[in-house]
């Protein structure tokens, strides 16, 4: 017995990806593409298990790996989960918290560190919001999401980063595990010649729709970007580099054929916010020429409305321009008319419940209420019963009130305060790259959560919290640097 145990924990895993390998080659010999699916999940499945027992740390990185290739499981009419990702994130939660009751280590640096705190204030908020929510079940169980995702991405994730050379390896790990619904969405967009309108369908079963895939995209692309050509900073091989530099111009492709316009936009203004960083120009100058642009089309804002109207550009017609210019077209495009429909539902749900809102995750029972049938598009749904508010900051006003969101936006601007605090101040070449890279790809999902809300879902939540861990973790040495350079 013992010696059947050694050979399993010797040579196991092994055994296991020949076998899926097997089993893989005969499913595309007979082109069973739903047995492949099966397949996979089944692998990444029996994959988990051996590493909870044999391999914890690796459980994580397999966890990373795997978020991308999950997919979408109904557990109920109105539940589903991503499978096998979710499971084993909610198990590896519960082998850190107990770990953590049993050793607590606590960085005190860390956990008394404002970007925490706003965190852990907004998870509290929750909470509350829970405890008046109008569906408490729901609003619990996406409470009970949130503290997970803050647990593994953001508390074990911050330990994690203690060590510099896990910073480039996660987001390698994560785009990694894109290559392959990467492969799947081009192969059948290609069978389309490429056609806008084939955008929505090309990233299933992986990812629910092209927005989420352009926002995921989108956030990879500006670390990439950094860690890639900066090889000898972050420690990287040339014939490596070689490889990281393939899987970053895979991404760059797939990234302008997601037809996603909010990721899109959300990249041009990263690439505003980088010229920012590059002349380094202070935080207080960027946040009023911010609060300038905001008064200026606040101030005309009739104007520009009128041009939108006019504007009958359609999305999805097969042509990239029109493509773009359907982007203000609020008229005639029916993703346009519906997202400011959800809006103002949102608007109309906030002033309602101005202080608690309607809950966590209660948006979309609660919004059809609130149509207004003149504002409602072919692609409505009488009882509202589908999708989210289409923003993740109307998501916040209508699910939690103005404080909730309130927190959100000072959570957003501390983070681009002290990201940007970190690139000017640190004198370590690691820091302020990484700072650079952490602080851009953030900066375009703050840009993207305008126009979608993707927070609740384990592919954005992994990117967003680690991402915050990795922020607080290069703020916290760099206090450590000045430190250094007292003289006692």
């Amino acid at each position: 017995m013992k010696q059947i145990q050694c050979f399993f924990n010797k040579y196991g895993l092994y055994l296991l990806i020949g076998f899926f390998v097997i089993g893989l080659n005969l499913c595309i010999l007979f082109n069973q593409q739903k047995i492949i699916y099966v397949l996979f999940e089944i692998l990444f499945g029996l994959l988990g298990l051996y590493l909870i027992f044999y391999e914890k740390l690796k459980l994580f990185y397999f966890i990373i790996l795997v978020i991308p290739l999950s997919v979408s499981v109904n557990l109920s009419q109105t539940s589903a989960m991503s499978f096998p990702s979710e499971g084993l994130i909610a198990i590896f939660a519960l082998l850190i918290i107990g770990k953590s009751l049993i050793k607590s280590p606590l960085n005190l640096d860390l956990l008394f560190h404002p970007i925490t705190i706003l965190l852990l204030i907004d998870l509290l908020w929750f909470l509350l919001a829970s405890t008046f929510s109008t569906i408490p079940l729901f609003s619990f169980k996406r409470t009970l999401i949130k503290f997970i995702f803050l647990s593994v991405f953001y508390f074990f994730m911050a330990n994690l980063l203690s060590n510099k050379k896990n910073f480039s390896k996660i987001y390698i790990l994560y785009a990694l595990g894109m290559i392959i619904p990467i492969l799947f969405a081009i192969i059948y967009h290609a069978q389309y010649n490429f056609h806008g309108g084939a955008a929505y369908k090309m990233t299933v079963p992986f990812f629910n729709d092209h927005t989420i895939y352009g926002a995921v995209l989108a956030f990879l692309i500006p670390i990439l970007i950094i860690v890639a050509s900066n090889r000898n900073v972050f420690d990287i091989s040339k014939k490596k580099n070689k490889w990281l530099l393939g899987l970053t111009f895979l991404i760059c492709i797939a990234f302008i054929l997601s037809y996603s316009r909010a990721a899109w936009l959300s990249m041009l203004l990263c690439i505003l916010f980088a010229i920012v960083i590059y002349f380094k120009i202070s935080f207080n100058k960027l946040f009023i020429g911010i609060v300038i642009l905001a008064s200026v089309i606040y101030y005309n804002f009739d104007s520009i409305a009128e041009v939108a109207v006019r504007n009958d550009s359609r999305s999805n017609t097969g042509n990239i321009s029109e493509h773009i210019e359907s982007f203000s077209n609020i008229q005639s495009d029916a993703s346009n008319a519906e997202r400011i429909n959800r809006w103002k539902c949102a608007l109309r749900m906030f002033y309602d419940k101005p202080y608690m809102g309607f809950g966590p995750g209660t948006y979309q029972y609660n919004y059809g209420g609130y149509q207004v049938r003149s504002e409602m598009t072919r692609i409505s749904t009488v009882h509202g019963n589908r999708g989210h508010a289409h923003s993740e900051y109307m998501t916040y006003l209508s699910e939690t009130g103005l404080p909730g969101l309130v927190l959100f936006i000072i959570l957003i601007l501390y983070t681009i305060f002290i990201g940007m605090r970190v690139i000017y101040k640190s004198d370590v070449a690691f820091t302020r790259l990484m700072a650079t890279g952490l602080l851009l790809s953030l900066f375009t999902y703050f840009i993207h959560a305008v126009f979608n809300a993707f927070l609740d879902t384990d592919k954005m939540a992994m990117l967003f919290y680690s991402t915050l861990a990795g922020i607080v973790i290069l703020d916290i040495s760099v206090k450590y640097e000045k430190i250094c350079k007292i003289k006692p």
